[in-house]
């Protein structure tokens, strides 16, 4: 009796731990905006301005500034439900 109540205890945990995981996959989607922006364009637009020979901005890679732009947009998006402000 003793072995079958451990069993059950394991199953009891994994379904704990499945459930704080779905969760956390609820948590990301509903941000998915936002880790669009960091995760995309960010670093499109980086590219983009390495492509055209802008390096460094205010002395920072372009990486950095990029983040930012790229965070606060998709914020933005997150905010308003929408990308543009037209």
């Amino acid at each position: 009796m003793k072995n079958y109540f451990f069993k059950i205890e394991h199953l009891l945990k994994i379904i704990n731990i499945l459930n704080m995981a779905g969760r956390i996959f609820i948590f990301l989607i509903s941000k998915g905006r936002i880790f669009f922006g960091v995760l995309f364009l960010a670093p499109l637009l980086s590219q983009f301005l390495n492509y055209n020979k802008i390096e460094n901005i205010l002395g920072m890679p372009t990486l950095i500034p990029c983040l930012f732009i790229g965070f606060f947009w998709g914020l933005y998006a997150t905010i308003k439900g929408r990308w543009f402000w037209f």
